[in-house]
């Protein structure tokens, strides 16, 4: 009976993987958090006062962890792929806390994850995100 239900669950998984896949309409939907899919957004970065101190996911925040992100609404958890059109530079991240609380910007990254980027310097940039699967 085990068999069989691992049988038809895959399958099924399958067929919505499938599914998914054949979708005509490439049109930008958008999350069920009511954020885009994809698009521009203003992120800032934080790091050595929160450093250590618990994020909203409840594990410890690392400054020195590149694939930490804040957002705001996005769920805790949620795989996301940043660029910087400025220079070309991508990295994957996870929605692990809330923030950043100042108007007018979207994410806020770990200090590591604005380095790899090449934002550090500048504080607050302009940045292309796109909601992912944690399959990519």
């Amino acid at each position: 009976m085990k068999r069989l239900f691992v049988i038809l669950l895959s399958s099924g998984l399958l067929f919505i993987y499938s599914a998914e896949n054949l979708a005509v309409d490439k049109a930008v939907r958008p999350h069920p958090s009511g954020v885009p899919e994809r698009g521009y957004a203003v992120a800032s970065w934080y790091g050595k006062p929160f450093h250590g101190r618990y994020m909203a996911s409840g594990v410890r925040f690392n400054m020195h962890n590149p694939h930490i992100v804040a957002h705001k609404t996005l769920p805790l958890g949620t795989p996301v792929r940043i660029t910087n059109p400025e220079n070309g530079r991508s990295i994957f991240v996870w929605v692990m806390d809330r923030g950043p609380y100042v108007k007018g910007r979207a994410f806020d990254l770990s200090h590591a994850a604005a380095k790899k980027l090449g934002i550090v310097g500048l504080g607050v940039a302009r940045i292309h995100f796109e909601i992912t699967s944690p399959r990519g």
